[in-house]
């Protein structure tokens, strides 16, 4: 049987998502502002309560071995307008950036209640290392309701993995959307690495799970000693890289975009709050994909085929006195848009191909795309 727990988020001013908690201080304005979705702002709220209850000069409490938990969150469209309408965009679709916002929140409540150590003890401070590639495996519709869950997977000595997943009710235990974040632990006095509850895996299908991510930590060459300070939630910038990878891929097609897949995502290096971020994007490659394939489209206009365009953004922590920047974060987005053999079919144009002009844009090609590189 699957343990697990049901978060009831109480959004104020009629948003009421299935869970147990109630945030006085979450208020559909602030929501509404763009500061967080509903969700976000509500899980953050639920961990600043816990963080606030711990006490920094406590004692580090010693590592004791938990179970897998599945935390759920449900989002009812069909029957919460006012929610349906915070998620909607312009085309009456889902927006993707909101999501990939509360997949990140949800992730670090998990790592909170698996590393929570009860009362009396210090918390240690959770920050996400990475992402492992996202990927859309079914169009996701706002006339159905979903949920997303996750559950810690795997654990070191001082990071875990926690995989999540996104569900429609109409495709029943078919995940739309698979992901897996990664986050460390730091003392938040030392700033060290601290020991994080071991996890105890006991059904076949944790077992399985554990030692897939068990292969995936001895095969990784780069330190997760990332992201030490970490101030800005990493979904914030997911959301924020995601809106604007998919306004690039906008202007540069013509036509509406439909999100693919982002690839691993690593944060390098902290954004403090009040930092100056810059965000910059390129496109660095578009493709067509075989006639007959429609890949995650299902409204594709007759006579059209699917086409992808490649998203890089760059994230950059700026420093005017200094006239200096350092990259945060870069994100690899791909998207997909109908495209058309003839310049007549509504709602389709020609794919445009892109070619590098400068050094820097050439070196960036020949990195993720060698095979087309060599074509110049």
């Amino acid at each position: 049987m699957q343990r697990g727990r049901t978060l009831s988020l109480l959004l104020r001013r009629a948003t009421v998502v299935p869970c147990r908690f109630l945030a006085e201080d979450v208020s559909a304005r602030d929501a509404l502002h763009g500061i967080g979705t509903p969700i976000t702002l509500e899980l953050w709220n639920q961990r600043l309560r816990k963080d606030s209850e711990a006490h920094v000069s406590a004692t580090p409490a010693e590592p004791v071995a938990k179970v897998p938990y599945r935390t759920t969150i449900a989002y009812p469209f069909t029957s919460n307008r006012v929610l349906h309408e915070k998620y909607r965009n312009p085309w009456g679709a889902v927006r993707i950036g909101k999501l990939l916002e509360d997949l990140d929140s949800l992730a670090g409540n998990v790592a909170f209640l698996h590393c929570d150590p009860g009362p009396g003890y210090r918390l240690p401070m959770l920050v996400t290392a990475s992402v492992d590639a996202i990927q859309i495996n079914h169009r996701l519709n706002l006339d159905n309701d979903l949920e997303i869950s996750g559950q810690v997977v795997w654990t070191g000595t001082s990071s875990m993995d926690i995989r999540m997943e996104l569900k429609q009710a109409e495709r029943g235990d078919d995940p739309s959307l698979v992901a897996l974040f990664t986050f460390v632990a730091r003392d938040p006095v030392t700033k060290k690495s601290t020991r994080i509850n071991p996890l105890d895996p006991r059904m076949p299908r944790e077992k399985e799970l554990f030692a897939e991510r068990q292969q995936k930590a001895d095969a990784r060459k780069a330190a997760r000693q990332r992201n030490l300070h970490g101030r800005v939630f990493g979904g914030f910038l997911m959301r924020r890289a995601y809106e604007l990878a998919f306004a690039t891929a906008y202007m540069f097609s013509g036509t509406r975009p439909r999100f693919v897949m982002v690839d691993e995502i690593t944060f390098q290096r902290p954004v403090d709050v009040g930092d100056l971020l810059r965000l910059r994007s390129l496109v660095l490659h578009t493709n067509s994909l075989p006639a007959g394939i429609s890949g995650v489209s299902s409204d594709i206009p007759a006579g059209a085929s699917v086409g992808r365009v490649h998203v890089q953004v760059t994230a950059l922590v700026t420093q005017p006195e200094r006239v200096a920047s350092n990259i945060t974060n870069t994100f690899e987005f791909i998207f997909e848009v109908s495209i058309a053999a003839a310049p007549e079919i509504e709602g389709c144009k020609l794919l445009k191909r892109v070619l590098p002009s400068t050094e820097e844009e050439a070196k960036l090609l020949w990195t993720h795309f060698p095979g087309v590189a060599a074509q110049f």
